[in-house]
């Protein structure tokens, strides 16, 4: 089984989140928003599942949540079992389904969904650190969450 780590980078290079690539507000990265397009970028969901341990390059292309994967992932799926004979199945948890809908929201900024992805990350007690972020979008994180405390860590930018 595969447990998600304590610590959790969302990188800025490699995202993709929202519903248009043409709109630079509320989307980046290029193609469909997937755990891994073909083009090789990751939703929030993709590039935690990647920090699990799970290689990503070719199983995860066009999956779209990780119960898609088809296996236990601590902090993102959990297995059930229900129906006449038992049978087990995987769902995703509520920080999944959580984290993908901030992901995909075609209405907000890349400012408010990280910091709608750093409360989420905070109620699984995870912490969120950003890697490639633009000083752009930190200053407007700070402007959007007055607690926000943003610190460098090595070569990130860890966000509480």
């Amino acid at each position: 089984m595969y447990k998600l780590p304590d610590k959790l980078v969302l990188d800025y290079n490699t995202w993709r989140c929202g519903t248009k690539p043409e709109n630079k507000l509320t989307s980046l990265g290029k193609g469909v928003t997937k755990l891994r397009n073909k083009d090789g970028y990751k939703c929030c969901l993709g590039q935690f599942i990647e920090q699990c341990g799970i290689y990503l390059k070719y199983r995860l292309n066009d999956l779209n949540y990780p119960k898609d994967y088809f296996c236990v992932i601590e902090g993102l799926t959990e297995q059930k079992s229900g129906g006449i004979h038992g049978f087990k199945y995987l769902i995703d948890t509520k920080f999944s389904i959580d984290c993908a809908a901030i992901n995909d929201d075609k209405e907000s900024t890349i400012s408010q969904k990280v910091i709608k992805l750093i409360t989420e990350c905070s109620k699984i007690n995870r912490k969120l650190y950003l890697k490639n972020f633009p000083q752009s979008i930190l200053d407007e994180i700070h402007e959007y969450h007055i607690i926000l405390n943003i610190e460098p860590v090595d070569n990130y930018v860890l966000a509480t």
